[in-house]
């Protein structure tokens, strides 16, 4: 007989393999924008598209109608510039991925008129006294969705001490600085200060936006006046003594001077003098470089009275008569 022997088996069941199959799965691509934020005219506009699905990067374009004057789309995705002008405009958006899969989307894009500016300058008043100083203050009338910038000029006289104070120092030009959404201007030096001058030739204030550009001015004019004596002197000279007189007259003439003078136990009666051919000669020299201010010297020579203890001085213009003025004789007032 034949030997039977028992071999090991194996049942299939216990034979396995596992297989990884990686298969791609792409989403729809599409663009999230359902519409676009409105835009103002020249002001700087940004608007960044965004899009699912698909295989990133994305490349955008404009595949129909054009763009307000101004805007560009960029590769990357971002419709960006500044609006030349009022516009609306429709076109489309095309968004295409890295396996060439596209989305696109119609848009409409409204540009607004940008709000009239309104700048207001202070000081308001249009006449402020002589030798002040007031601080310049620049506001919109509402606020402005942009950053501006521009630049305060004074121009209009020749007077000197007509001028801008910035940083303890006259200039006649500041820049200043208007934040988007406020009202109030920063003048970029520090603060400024108008000063008035002696003269009352007009001078004005402009304040002018770079972009859009707008201006507001407001002319000024200091007070007409009666001559202002700031101060005098009595000099000794041979056979009499010398009355010199600073100070200012804003409608830049004089027409007579007055003196009184007084002894230890008398006085003269008033002395009136035409001085209006003196103070026109010197007005129009180039020492007075075109403001009120005067230096006016005049000589006596006098008998009859005995020691002049003091005397009294007033000036007269168009408008009035100055403050009296008392110079004691043996000295400076």
């Amino acid at each position: 007989h034949r030997d039977l022997h028992s071999f090991p088996t194996r049942r299939s069941s216990d034979l396995s393999a596992t297989v990884v199959l990686s298969l791609p799965i792409h989403t729809n691509l599409s663009i999230t924008a359902a519409t676009l934020p409105q835009a103002t005219a020249s002001v700087l506009y940004r608007f960044p598209f965004t899009a699912t699905g698909g295989t990133a990067p994305y490349s955008w374009s404009i595949t129909f109608g054009t763009l307000p004057i101004g805007l560009i789309l960029t590769s990357s995705g971002v419709l960006t510039g500044t609006p030349a002008a009022t516009d609306s405009e429709t076109f489309t958006v095309q968004a295409t991925d890295s396996q060439n899969q596209t989305a696109t989307g119609n848009y409409r894009l409204i540009v607004a008129s940008a709000p009239v500016l309104s700048l207001q300058l202070s000081p308001p008043s249009a006449t402020v006294p002589p030798l002040t100083q007031q601080p310049v203050l620049l506001n919109l009338a509402s606020a402005y969705p942009a950053a501006l910038t521009g630049q305060l000029t004074l121009t209009g006289t020749q007077d000197l001490d007509a001028t801008l104070i910035q940083a303890a120092k006259a200039t006649v030009s500041a820049a200043f600085t208007i934040p988007a959404g406020s009202t109030a201007a920063t003048f970029t030096g520090g603060p400024v200060l108008l000063q008035s001058g002696t003269s009352s030739q007009p001078f004005t204030l402009t304040a002018t936006t770079d972009t859009p550009q707008q201006s507001a001015t407001q002319q000024y004019s200091v007070l007409p006046l009666p001559p202002q004596i700031t101060s005098s002197q009595y000099t000794a000279a041979a056979g009499g003594f010398v009355i010199t007189l600073n100070g200012f007259s804003t409608t830049r003439e004089v027409q007579t001077a007055t003196f009184r003078f007084y002894t230890n136990n008398t006085s003269s009666a008033p002395y009136t003098m035409p001085v209006s051919a003196i103070f026109q000669t010197w007005y129009q020299s180039p020492q007075a470089a075109g403001s009120g201010l005067f230096l006016y010297s005049q000589p006596f020579s006098l008998t009859g009275l005995g020691a002049i203890t003091s005397l009294d001085v007033t000036l007269t213009n168009s408008i009035g008569t100055s403050t009296t003025v008392s110079i004691p004789a043996e000295g400076n007032n």
